[in-house]
């Protein structure tokens, strides 16, 4: 795919409808059905139910279920047809969700599959890791921890737990972790969305490095920033030489480090 080419000076979009290329056919979107099926017909992956989960709980957020709607969803069926272990609280896709995500992970507690390791970070879809074999990698590990909690887990939850001790001992903004350039965008959004969901202001990395993430965040993505006012990835994996969707992901990373910090001792949503 050629490299998009830099917006001349002064040029802005006129909305948020200016699209990035068509992603081609053989790339196909999260199903709405049972995310623990995966085939040649429609698999899902972690990448795409990130955003399907980030809407539905943007969704519930604003409108409790049902109220512009008639039609009543039988949370018992779907209970029902999955494993005991694996419940929400939340009922509906929650629970499907979740065993999806806990597939994706390299958590033998908690991953049925044999290839799961223990280092708690996350692949692109069960068995498969787009760093090779099934190495845990920078943004489905954070795109995924994001996932747990808005799933309903709490941060004490050993999933979450695991997902967080990854990200402490791989913490960095110069690069994908595994990935390094590759896919760099995306991380950035998924970072700031996964470390705002969990709620702490500082993250202690492995070695006992404190990190305010959030100003850390804004100092790279400036230092990153075009003087036209885009952001764009040299390395165009995933269509990140295009300007506008590489754009899009900063902003959205940035709306993240706009939000409120906790107040210490707080209640957090991550822990209920």
């Amino acid at each position: 795919m050629p490299r998009a080419q830099r917006p001349p000076p002064g040029r802005t979009s006129n909305s948020c409808t200016d699209r990035a290329s068509s992603p081609p056919a053989e790339q196909p979107i999260q199903r709405g059905r049972d995310l623990s099926e995966h085939g040649d017909d429609g698999r899902p992956d972690l990448a795409n139910l990130h955003w399907t989960l980030e809407a539905l709980k943007a969704s519930e957020d604003f409108a409790p279920r049902g109220e512009f709607s008639d039609v009543r969803i039988d949370e018992a069926s779907t209970a029902a047809a999955l494993p005991a272990e694996v419940s929400t609280g939340k009922g509906f896709f929650w629970d499907k969700a979740l065993l999806f995500l806990q597939r994706c992970q390299n958590l033998s507690a908690v991953n049925d599959q044999d290839w799961a390791s223990d280092d708690g970070g996350f692949v692109y879809e069960p068995g498969v890791s787009k760093a090779g074999g099934t190495t845990s990698y920078g943004s489905m590990t954070y795109a995924g921890m994001q996932s747990l909690i808005y799933a309903g887990l709490s941060r004490d939850d050993p999933r979450v737990t695991a997902a967080h001790t990854w990200i402490r001992n791989n913490y960095t903004l110069e690069r994908n972790p595994e990935l390094d350039q590759q896919g760099l965008y995306y991380y950035y959004q998924a970072f700031a969305k996964a470390l705002n969901a969990y709620g702490d202001p500082i993250l202690k990395d492995s070695a006992g490095r404190e990190h305010r993430w959030r100003e850390e965040y804004v100092v790279k993505l400036a230092s990153l920033q075009h003087a036209e006012g885009y952001w764009v990835n040299a390395v165009g994996r995933w269509w990140e030489n295009n300007p506008q969707l590489v754009t899009a992901y900063c902003i959205l990373g940035l709306e993240e480090t706009m939000r409120p910090e906790p107040v210490p001792g707080a209640d957090h949503p991550a822990d209920r």
